[in-house]
């Protein structure tokens, strides 16, 4: 049967006759955004070594330039609540290649979050049984490299979250080859354990992961065995993630007390973390981002909720839970931003690298929609309203949220390199500048206090750390 050019076969597989033209529009919806996205950090970054970056990869750099039993402590070494073994060997890596050139790191996060976007069109693939058309593409990529998370692209130090990213979708990958052998398992295992040694987060890899294999239970060598040797491997990962571990150190305690005794609050600074995805700073506008983060939220349960069925139902996510493990990736991380960061109230929730989790959530709720908006018109009743009515919704908001955050970055951006210009300049002058005069510079643009400073910036200097002028 064919209805406005689409081809039904079987009942649900969906294929387009296409042309030359059609595929070129894809080709350029799939090039686009990431295209643009990198002309804004090329536009915007300042190699300068700035806030995170002194205190995670000028030590990191220096120890592995100069080697020594330490190095291998210092990769270990808790930062705040995270192991970020991977991110400082990639430091140390680049360090060595570029001086430290901030700039040039960013440039290679923004290379692994493409890779990233790359992975995840070929999961929607999967997932959907057929490629995404143009407007579809370029929908996914606004989102994907919007611009309310500026922050993260223009602060080298998030390579560890665009690790985490990387290594989401290179597991949710291997698990979702057509036929899962013990060595996919084995490197799927292999990339949970380098994403928790990422960052906090990356431990998040192992519930995602647990939910795919008893997706595809049927299909597993050794159904009992394989699920089970995976939770002894999630366990003992995050013991040995926790071994030696200074919870005093990590930001968490005193932010988890806040939860336990502010529950409510705590609660509202989850929504306003959800939320400030349609992104805002000023202080009125908390009770929006409240509202826009329990919509996505229930959005986000939703989905949850009617993936557990939808390969019986619907067909689809036999290979691949994608939007059930994009929401549920994207809410945990919101619970633990909210557990480790609670304390700082409100106004720290607006944060613009806090937006990246709850993209993905935006992302899992539009492939889950995506993949039965073609169904709906062959299909009437309450569930087909339903999801046209989620349908129109979610697209207002991705609309709202591309255009919003595309003036938020743009304006971010210029904000952020005019303050990294501004470091430049008072790194050059630090010496000659009056000691007051110099604290205040540097606590407005480089780092918490000059007293702390000023032995990372003598590092630094030893090394020829471009970034440290």
């Amino acid at each position: 049967m064919t209805i406005g050019g689409v081809v039904i076969e079987e009942g649900r597989h969906i294929r387009t006759v296409r042309g030359i033209g059609y595929r070129l529009l894809q080709a350029i919806a799939l090039v686009l955004p990431p295209s643009l996205y990198v002309l804004y950090i090329e536009h915007y970054a300042v190699n300068v070594l700035v806030g995170d970056d002194w205190a995670v990869e000028v030590p990191t750099v220096h120890f592995g330039l100069h080697g020594g039993r330490d190095f291998f402590w210092l990769l270990w070494r808790q930062y705040n609540e995270h192991r970020m073994v991977a991110p400082r060997f990639l430091f140390v890596v680049l360090g060595d290649l570029t001086s430290l050139n901030t700039k040039s790191i960013m440039l290679f996060s923004a290379a692994m979050f493409i890779a990233t976007y790359l992975m995840l069109i070929v999961l929607v693939r999967r997932y959907c049984d057929h490629w995404l058309g143009p407007i579809g593409l370029l929908l996914l990529g606004a989102v994907w490299f919007s611009l309310s998370d500026y922050e993260s692209a223009l602060l080298s130090t998030q390579l560890a979250w665009y690790l985490v990213l990387f290594f989401l979708m290179a597991c949710m990958l291997a698990l979702s080859r057509r036929r899962l052998s013990w060595w996919v398992l084995v490197v799927a295992g292999v990339i949970a354990i380098l994403g928790s040694y990422s960052s906090l987060q990356g431990l998040i890899l192992w519930p995602l992961g647990l939910i795919y294999l008893y997706r595809r239970r049927s299909e597993l060598p050794r159904t009992r065995l394989t699920m089970a040797l995976w939770i002894v491997l999630a366990c003992a990962t995050t013991a040995f993630y926790f071994w030696d571990y200074n919870f005093t150190q990590a930001q968490g305690p005193s932010s988890f007390s806040t939860v336990i005794h502010d529950p409510l609050g705590s609660l509202k600074f989850f929504f306003v973390v959800v939320g400030n995805v349609v992104p805002s700073d000023a202080p009125s506008a908390y009770g929006w981002h409240v509202f826009v983060g329990v919509l996505v939220t229930l959005g986000a349960i939703a989905v949850l909720v009617v993936s557990v069925g939808e390969v019986r139902r619907d067909g689809l996510g036999a290979l691949v839970p994608l939007p059930a493990a994009l929401a549920a990736f994207g809410l945990i991380f919101d619970v633990l931003t909210t557990i480790g960061r609670a304390e700082i109230g409100e106004t720290g929730a607006l944060a613009p690298r806090y937006t990246m989790p709850t993209l993905l959530v935006l992302i899992g709720m539009t492939v889950y929609l995506f993949a039965r908006a073609s169904a709906l018109r062959l299909s009437r009743g309450w569930r087909s309203a339903a999801l046209a009515a989620a349908t129109v919704l979610l697209s207002a908001l991705l609309v709202a949220q591309v255009a919003i955050s595309t003036g938020w970055g743009l304006q971010g951006g210029s904000v952020t390199r005019a303050s990294r210009e501004e470091a430049v300049v008072t790194l050059e002058r630090l010496p000659e500048l009056p000691k007051a005069e110099a604290e205040r510079e540097v606590v407005a643009n480089i780092y918490p206090s000059l007293a702390a400073l000023e032995p990372l910036l003598a590092i630094a200097r030893q090394d020829h750390d471009s970034g440290a002028r």
